[in-house]
């Protein structure tokens, strides 16, 4: 074994300048149409493009669905009391009572409900 640095400028690319910027306009060219497909393929408009058909396939079975459930189960007033929703939604009586009113309520009903003023 020898102490000697081994030379590895045979191996350099760039020795010939004018060869290696040939082969780079050549590699180059040949790498801009699929870059260019690339390019495009990532953008948000083609993402979207791509889930059109999906979203407009799943709106129509969507609203298809709707149509029949209220064809043939009634309006939803029939279907559903207002305190049975308001319950399972979680809003206080109190609450319930002030949407369903017919009534503007005054700033100190809303935030006194108890006083009867």
């Amino acid at each position: 074994m020898t102490d000697d640095p081994i030379d590895f400028s045979p191996l350099d690319p760039t020795a010939d300048r004018a060869a290696f910027e040939q082969r780079m306009a050549r590699l180059r060219a040949a790498a801009a149409p699929e870059l260019e497909r690339r390019r495009l393929r990532g953008s948000v408009w083609w993402e979207l493009s791509r889930w059109r058909r999906p979203v407009l396939a799943l709106g129509v079975a969507g609203a298809l669905v709707l149509f029949g459930v209220t064809r043939y189960t009634g309006s939803a007033e029939e279907t559903i009391a207002a305190d049975d929703l308001s319950l399972a939604l979680g809003v206080p009586a109190t609450v319930s009572d002030w949407l369903t009113a017919d009534t503007v309520l005054t700033a100190a009903q809303v935030l006194y409900p108890g006083d009867e003023q």
